[in-house]
């Protein structure tokens, strides 16, 4: 991900969506520059919302098979900063370039999700601080 360009696009090799980070020196040489295995699709709010973002180098993204967030460095395998049961989109990043809030739907109860937003932890442990409950979408850090 040299450079910090990404495309999100469908690739039905692939199964549907997913993100590639793009390293054109890469690429030129036929080298994939994305994690195999990995859909990059969010289905928070059942439609999904923006489920990845970059900051200082790193890819942030939503696996679309267990929801989870994860974490990609450059030529490093994605790494899950968040548990199973909870679904995560619209990540903010703070100064630091961390994911500092995003939009998270609770699916680990019996009945409807419950929707937040949260802070995370910069270490990547837990599946975040609630802040806000109710109709949610697309925090914004000012």
């Amino acid at each position: 991900m040299a450079g910090g360009d990404c495309a999100l696009g469908g690739e039905p090799s692939r199964g549907g969506r997913a993100l590639r980070g793009r390293d054109p020196r890469r690429e030129r040489r036929g080298e994939r520059t994305d994690a195999a295995g990995f859909n990059v699709r969010t289905r928070v709010h059942e439609y999904g919302g923006t489920p990845y973002t970059l900051s200082r180098g790193a890819l942030y993204f939503s696996n679309f098979s267990d929801q989870r967030l994860y974490v990609q460095r450059p030529d490093e395998a994605p790494v899950a900063l968040t548990p199973e049961g909870y679904r995560y989109a619209d990540c903010e990043p703070n100064a630091g370039g961390h994911p500092a809030v995003c939009v998270r739907e609770d699916h680990t109860g019996n009945g409807e999700p419950k929707n937040a937003i949260v802070a995370l932890d910069a270490a990547g442990s837990g599946a975040g601080t609630v802040l806000s409950t109710g109709a949610i979408s697309s925090p914004t850090l000012a």
